[in-house]
């Protein structure tokens, strides 16, 4: 069993995905860290095998590519027969999103958090993704 967390950050603003990046650095050092701003290159690159299912997806709500729902509707069928379903977070600036949440149908939805995140709801995602890793 493989203990280190892995993190996919899927976020068409480079800026927020860096940040967020360096959020979860500063919480441990012993973490795979990949972003995407392209969710539709992100797609791509679960379907080819060129990422391996990471531990931890965080995705943008609103993207200009595709949403969020739909990056979790192309996962369902990626991940239909994948045994390790990753955790995947929703998050958004907009102030429903609750309401988009619930639209989020699967086993492997795990959430949502409001942009932008905060340090504790970094170490928050962290200490799930460790407790799934043990399970």
């Amino acid at each position: 069993m493989n203990n280190k967390i892995s993190i996919a950050i899927v976020d068409d603003h480079s800026l927020v995905g860096f940040a967020t990046k360096q959020m979860f650095k500063s919480c441990s050092s012993d973490l795979d860290l990949v972003t995407y701003q392209n969710p539709e290159q992100f797609i791509t690159d679960m379907t080819t095998g060129d990422l391996a299912v990471p531990s931890v997806i965080l995705c943008d709500y609103n993207m200009p590519e595709m949403t969020g729902l739909e990056v979790h509707d192309s996962l369902k069928e990626i991940l239909k027969e994948h045994s390790d379903l990753p955790q995947f977070y929703l998050v958004s600036s907009e102030d429903n999103l609750e309401s988009y949440a619930l639209n989020f149908k699967s086993d492997f939805f795990s959430g949502s958090y409001q942009k932008p995140l905060q340090p504790n709801k970094v170490e928050e995602i962290l200490n799930l993704s460790l407790v799934n890793l043990a399970s």
